[in-house]
């Protein structure tokens, strides 16, 4: 079907399909326009929005809000100060026209008079009311009954002679007053008694126009209102400016920290600014990021060590297993030999998965500790049992010097510790261990305890090869073993072999150590034998 009909003012009309499908098409193309509009939209506002909410500005913000404040609060008073003074001003001009007024009035038998050779009386002499100042100041001079007598002309006429007006004035009062004429004209006007001697004869109405003095408050409102908004602008795009200049490490900062990935921690700020709080914040991230990369290093090597030490009895034990199950003779001595490997191997493994469990306990801080008071020269009597048994074998000598330099012999009671028992004995019997295992046979390893007043020392020492100096601040490292420097020529293959280990035994000890408040630390130099010092806190 090519062609569709249609009815239009009653008379048939053929659409195309092709028209149909190019309204379609127009319809579609205008919609995606309008989506992309609104997604311009969109972004720009969430960028805007995203900048109103930085420090930057809102640091601007708050300094110009304060900076505003004090404007708006200085030009208030400027304002207020400057209208009293004027008013005041205008207020005692007018009294200075009424003084004028009144020492100028005389009474005649026909009425009022004015004597123009009183207008410099010593009254109203002053020098900012000078004669031609206040000469141009209308007045009214009424009688008691308000009727009004002398005045200076038609600019009187506008002045107020009501009784609101000049009522206090009746009484013997002074009223000052604002009065507004039409939309525009507004007077100040100040009704005074008028005396002669001590006796009130009438009333003297002075006034003057507000335009002159309502414009300079105007001019002055207009002035104070332009340094407002420039002193804000200005200072907004100044506080803006220097809000950028003293936040822009942070940006620099900020786009560090997003390059930066577990992968790769050896990215660094290498921040060259001031030593202010932006330059110290810069240099204590470099600091984080290098303790991060040493604990993720050490996280690295500590799978790696893991891996390595649970593949090598796993493949053992597969392989003894398959030797056994492909053994086309099997006798039973055969598999009692492969059954006493694998269990060998898992006995291996077992130690390996319970010091693993240790560390993780002790990261976690989730170790529990049985804390007790303890003798130690009980708990060193049992170590060095121990060690008797283990040391025979291989024919290496072990000795004991219990050393009570500060203490009787007697005070049995004052050579204890506070501490788990069975953490402190597994601790010194893997510093034991580590001695027995590399000291060649016909050596020595001696236990030396000394007792200061504050301090328990524990020290084991060997004759074993010694420690390289490059190699002693990782002799307490997880999964850390010196095969090179330890396995000695003087050992033999079982013997190199058996004191291999597993690497954790030292860093065992350092981290029961330190849980007991103590300190473990190392002296070795080759070819001489090492020195183990444990220092523990001795109970008060």
């Amino acid at each position: 079907m090519e062609r569709v009909t249609a009815s239009r003012r009653g008379g048939p009309a053929k659409i195309s399909l092709k028209s149909i499908i190019g309204v379609k098409l127009d319809v579609k193309e205008n919609e995606g326009r309008v989506k992309d509009t609104r997604d311009i939209f969109q972004k720009a506002f969430l960028s805007i929005k995203t900048r109103l909410k930085s420090i930057r500005v809102r640091l601007t913000a708050w300094y110009i809000s304060l900076l505003a404040a004090i404007l708006i609060g200085f030009s208030i008073l400027v304002y207020v100060s400057m209208e009293k003074s004027l008013y005041n001003d205008l207020d005692e001009t007018l009294q200075a026209r009424a003084d004028q007024i009144e020492a100028a009035v005389r009474v005649r038998p026909e009425g009022f008079a004015l004597v123009e050779e009183s207008i410099s009386h010593p009254k109203i002499s002053s020098q900012s009311h000078t004669p031609s100042i206040l000469a141009g100041i209308p007045f009214i001079v009424l009688d008691l009954k308000g009727t009004p007598r002398i005045s200076s002309g038609p600019s009187s006429k506008a002045l107020p002679i009501g009784p609101d007006a000049i009522g206090p004035a009746m009484r013997g009062d002074s009223l000052i007053g604002t009065l507004r004429i039409g939309n525009r004209e507004v007077i100040r006007f100040l009704s005074s008694p008028l005396t002669v001697g001590d006796k009130q004869i009438g009333v003297v109405v002075v006034g003057r126009s507000l335009y002159s003095l309502e414009s300079t408050l105007a001019r002055l409102r207009l002035i104070l209102g332009s340094l407002i908004v420039a002193g804000l602008i200005f200072a907004g795009m100044s506080g803006y400016f220097m809000a950028w200049r003293a936040l822009a490490p942070i940006d620099t900062i900020t786009r560090t920290a997003r390059k930066i990935t577990v992968e790769d921690l050896t990215l660094r700020l290498n921040f060259r600014g001031a030593d202010d709080e932006v330059g110290r914040l810069a240099h204590t991230f470099d600091e984080m990021l290098n303790r991060l990369d040493e604990q993720f290093q050490k996280e690295r090597q500590f799978t790696a060590d893991v891996s390595h030490e649970l593949r090598t009895p796993l493949a053992i034990i597969r392989s003894t297993s398959d030797v056994a199950l492909r053994d086309p003779n099997p006798t039973l001595e055969g598999y009692r030999s492969a059954l006493s490997n694998i269990r060998k191997e898992a006995v291996r493994l077992s130690r390996i998965v319970e010091d693993l469990l240790f560390f993780a306990r002790a990261d976690f801080h989730q170790l529990r500790l049985d804390i007790t008071a303890i003798n130690i020269n009980e708990l060193i009597g049992d170590v060095f049992d121990y060690g008797v048994r283990l040391a025979s074998p291989k024919g290496i000598e072990i000795e004991y010097f219990p050393k009570h330099e500060a203490l009787e012999p007697r005070d049995r009671n004052l050579v204890t510790v506070k501490g788990d028992r069975a953490q402190l004995m597994r601790m010194f019997i893997n510093l034991i261990d580590n001695a027995v295992k590399y000291t060649p046979p016909g050596g020595k390893v001696s236990i030396e305890t000394q007792i200061s007043e504050n301090l328990i020392c524990v020290s084991i020492s060997d004759t074993g090869p010694g420690i390289p100096s490059e190699d002693l601040p990782r002799i307490f490292d997880r999964f850390y073993r010196v095969d090179k420097s330890r396995t000695h020529h003087d050992f033999s293959e079982a013997e190199r072999t058996s004191a291999s280990g597993t690497g954790l035994g030292l860093a065992i000890a350092k981290t029961i150590a330190e849980l007991h408040g103590g300190t473990i630390t190392v002296k070795s130099e080759l070819g001489k034998g090492s020195r183990f010092n444990v220092t523990l806190p001795r109970e008060a």
